[in-house]
């Protein structure tokens, strides 16, 4: 969830301010208004999570070489640096979160096909569920009348029995 500007100010004197001070004090010894400049650069991140910006500063901390600080000199850009890496993690755990969905569903789909597959091999399949298939498309029987007998007919083969490969 986006921060409203007065959380982001808060952000900036609870979290960037306390891990860099040297910030607050260029902010201070620089800006003609630093009031002012402190609720501008709020305002250009209350687009992000506080969770985001605390997690870019722990990165800049950390010297993760993903995420670099602006240079001393560069310090007027700390807000857009802040936003910036904050989209770049945003967009890496998106792509993340992506590849897990597409990865999950993929391995779903071959367990599916698997276990579609060893069921149109085996011979209870040819010799009963295709004939009432055919009798369920013919309206000679109802599905769920065939789905029941298909049911009934793999208990009594499989009762008791370990099916290899199901576990």
């Amino acid at each position: 969830m986006t921060m409203t500007i007065d959380e982001a100010e808060t952000c900036l004197k609870e979290d960037l301010f306390p891990a860099l001070p040297e910030v607050a004090d260029w902010m201070i010894t620089k800006s003609p208004n630093p009031e002012k400049t402190r609720r501008l650069w709020a305002t250009a991140i209350a687009k992000l999570d506080r969770e985001e910006v605390c997690d870019v500063i722990l990165r800049w901390l950390r010297d993760d070489p993903d995420m670099k600080p602006p240079k001393a000199y560069e310090r007027e850009l700390i807000p857009q640096v802040i936003v910036s890496n904050a989209m770049f993690l945003r967009g890496k755990r998106s792509a993340l979160a992506s590849q897990a969905e597409r990865r999950t569903a993929q391995d779903a789909r071959v367990e599916r096909i698997s276990l579609m597959d060893i069921a149109k091999g085996h011979p209870l399949w040819v010799s009963h569920w295709v004939p009432m298939m055919a009798d369920v498309k013919s309206g000679d029987m109802e599905e769920s009348d065939a789905t029941r007998q298909w049911n009934q007919l793999l208990k009594e083969h499989f009762d008791g029995r370990r099916v290899r490969g199901v576990v």
